[in-house]
């Protein structure tokens, strides 16, 4: 009778990272949210933003990639700037880099997902001119 229990944790205790596994491939978080950041924006008179550290190699590889598309950004770097850190932290906080580009917010370095918000970003501009 007590053989039971404990065979039933033992194989839930080698399961369960497969099935975590299995629900995060067949489920994957969002690669952006959507939403009005329009605030932030203004205040950093930018339709680009981005939360940074100075000592990050994702953050650099960000920056590369938006200077190599004549990106104008506001790059707010948490570990040099108190202000920018306050902004990060009221924000989520959380990982490096963080961008607002347009409507989204991309949290790491998702470059799908960062090529594509610039060129919605770009069409919506031209759209309004």
């Amino acid at each position: 009778m007590l053989l039971l229990p404990i065979l039933f944790f033992i194989v839930g205790l080698y399961s369960a990272p497969i099935a975590v596994r299995t629900y995060h491939q067949l489920f994957p978080e969002p690669a952006f949210r959507i939403g009005d950041f329009n605030a932030l924006h203004s205040q950093a008179n930018s339709e680009v933003v981005m939360f940074s550290t100075s000592t990050c190699p994702y953050c650099k590889e960000a920056r590369a990639l938006l200077d190599a598309r004549n990106i104008n950004y506001k790059d707010y770097v948490t570990d040099v700037s108190k202000e920018a850190e306050g902004l990060f932290e009221k924000r989520g906080g959380g990982a490096v880099p963080l961008l607002y580009i347009g409507n989204r917010e991309i949290r790491g370095l998702q470059k799908q997902a960062i090529y594509e918000a610039l060129a919605s970003l770009k069409s919506s501009v031209s759209s309004k001119n």
